[in-house]
Parts: C-alpha cells; structure tokens; sequence
C-alpha cells in the first residue's frame, strides 16, 4: 500500500511541475508581446488574411475619401509655417464611416 502511494504522489508530482513549466514558458511569451507592445504601441495582427483585408479596407476608405473631397473638408484655416502659408481643413469622416463601416 505504501509503495501505491508513493507511486501516485510521485506521478502527482511530475504531472504538477510539468504544468507549472507549461505556465512559465507561456509567460515568457507574453512578456515579450506585453514588451513589444510597450515598445512601439498599438496592436499587431498576425494572421495574413486579417492584414490583407484591413490593408483593403484602407484603401476603399482613402479612395472614398478622395472621391467626395469637399464634402467631407469643412473651416479652412490659413496658418503661418516658417514664411508661407498653409491651408488646414477640419475632416468630418461621417460620410464615409456610413459607408464604410
């Protein structure tokens, strides 16, 4: 009976330190991710199709942008940059967030 026991609780044994050492590499990952997300900020998307399809989106939305101009351009203001001047609009993305969603 004895030698049952110390059979069990030696499997018990190995069978603890071998999730906790399944923990302690998975916190090494997440500390790099936490690490690289501190670094340079933001999310990061790793699957290809999730990128291909935001990078598509993007550019639906840029083109949509460019077609409806000045309906989407309101208060230009003249600003003063070193000796000349430049124009800056205010951008109600309303429109194309109602299109684009």
């Amino acid at each position: 009976m004895k030698f049952i026991g110390i059979i069990l609780l030696l499997l018990t044994s190995i069978f603890l330190i071998a999730c906790s050492a399944n923990q302690a590499s998975n916190k090494i990952k997440n500390s790099e991710l936490e690490n690289l997300a501190s670094k340079y900020g933001g999310g990061y998307i790793f699957n290809q199709k999730f990128v291909e399809e935001i990078e598509k989106r993007e550019a639906e939305r840029k083109e949509l942008s460019k077609t409806l101009g000045d309906k989407i351009r309101s208060n230009p203001r003249k600003i003063k940059q070193g000796d000349k001047f430049i124009t800056i609009y205010d951008v109600d993305m309303t429109l194309i967030n109602k299109q684009l969603p």
